[in-house]
């Protein structure tokens, strides 16, 4: 004979529907009027929010840095003029040599004059400005040069790298 179907007990209390859709239904509700409100809220004023004002130095401080950062100047001044001041000759393969040579000093220059004023936060707003317009006049010269662009297109920029260079040998006494 087969075994006797299991006696069915009677069904377990489930809570009441009715209070969980409420305590859901008010969950959502808080975090809609809390999203509303954070939407609305304005924004911090970061004016007055007591931004530490820019650091002061002391002229011992800003001399030396003017001195740091004109020396750089002199010694990279001083590459790009030995680098491209050289005899080229006749031989295409010294002509190519030299003009590498001449780039790379530009690009080190230039790196090496950002890279010296970025230690100097003491250095003169004036002096900083024109230290960082010489270094992208270094790039962008280097940039033409390797795209062989011609001397009469590259006449500007050649001027305006002199004149920078004034201003920088200016600023430096």
């Amino acid at each position: 004979m087969p075994p006797p179907w299991p006696v069915a007990s009677p069904p377990a209390k489930r809570p009441v529907r009715w209070l969980v859709v409420f305590t859901s239904l008010g969950i959502a509700l808080l975090a809609l009027g809390v999203g509303i409100s954070a939407w609305f809220r304005p924004l911090p004023d970061n004016k007055s929010s007591g931004a530490p004002p820019p650091p002061t130095y002391t002229d011992q401080q800003v001399n030396e840095a003017k001195a740091t950062v004109c020396a750089a100047f002199e010694e990279v001044h001083h590459a790009i003029h030995v680098s491209s001041a050289r005899d080229r000759g006749n031989d295409p393969t010294a002509n190519l040599a030299f003009a590498v040579n001449a780039r790379q000093a530009l690009v080190a220059g230039s790196e090496y004059l950002l890279m010296k004023l970025s230690e100097e936060p003491a250095t003169s707003r004036e002096l900083a400005d024109a230290v960082r317009k010489l270094a992208g006049l270094y790039e962008n010269l280097t940039l033409n040069f390797l795209a062989e662009v011609s001397d009469p297109e590259m006449e500007p920029l050649l001027r305006a790298g002199d004149e920078a260079t004034s201003t920088v040998q200016r600023l430096c006494k």
